[in-house]
């Protein structure tokens, strides 16, 4: 009898929620080339910030991994969060200075993401954490494979050189191993688990962050 990966079995309970998160406006106007500009600029603004936030729940992870042989791997995201990411909205920032003066209003919207991830840490703790950011990055992962698969990138352009950062090999590799991470999670809380049903609340309620993370960078009558 084939046993399917815990993590499988969670993207496949949540497809729904998966399909709709990538059917959102910013993600269908970012795949399709048809991003406004300043509505790119703000996402920008938003998504750097995020990315901070993301530095710190993967220290938290990194604190509370219960196995030494995968503290490695929350170094390793670590790095590329302060690295790779980082340096790419620096890089981007020198070409495009026209930043809108509604970019404060954006990030202050944006928020509810980088809340409710680090709210959750207080009551998920290394589970909840580990979830939701499995469920972020199988979002980023999915998208920009689909938006990779579906033009040519170029990555000269800002946009495409962060849809083609989120197909590279070592983001793959990243979300490969979160998932082996969400595998090994028990399924009593007891034991630093959760159950089937808690796990899908998690990934369920990131998803939800994630669609009014995107949409905060639209205003009424955009």
């Amino acid at each position: 009898m084939t046993v399917i990966p815990r993590s499988h079995a969670l993207v496949a309970r949540n497809q729904e929620n998966l399909e709709q998160c990538l059917a959102g406006r910013f993600i269908r106007e970012a795949s399709d080339d048809s991003l406004a500009r300043r509505a790119f600029a703000r996402y920008l603004s938003i998504e750097e910030q995020f990315v901070k936030t993301a530095v710190r729940v993967s220290a938290f992870t990194l604190f509370a991994e219960p196995e030494w042989a995968s503290i490695s791997h929350h170094a390793a995201t670590i790095e590329a969060l302060l690295g790779t990411q980082l340096d790419y909205f620096h890089e981007t920032r020198s070409r495009h200075t026209d930043v809108p003066e509604d970019i404060a209003r954006a990030v202050k919207q944006s928020s509810v993401l980088s809340d409710y991830v680090l709210d959750s840490i207080s009551t998920g703790g290394y589970a909840g954490a580990i979830v939701n950011m499995f469920a972020a990055e199988t979002l980023y992962l999915e998208w920009c494979s689909r938006a990779a698969a579906s033009r040519v990138l170029n990555p000269e352009m800002a946009l495409d050189a962060w849809i083609d950062l989120h197909v590279s090999p070592a983001f793959k590799e990243q979300v490969r191993t979160l998932g082996a991470l969400v595998d090994l999670l028990p399924e009593h809380k007891t034991e630093g688990g959760a159950s089937d049903d808690q796990l899908d609340s998690w990934f369920r309620d990131m998803l939800s962050a994630e669609d009014s993370f995107h949409d905060a960078i639209y205003f009424t009558g955009e």
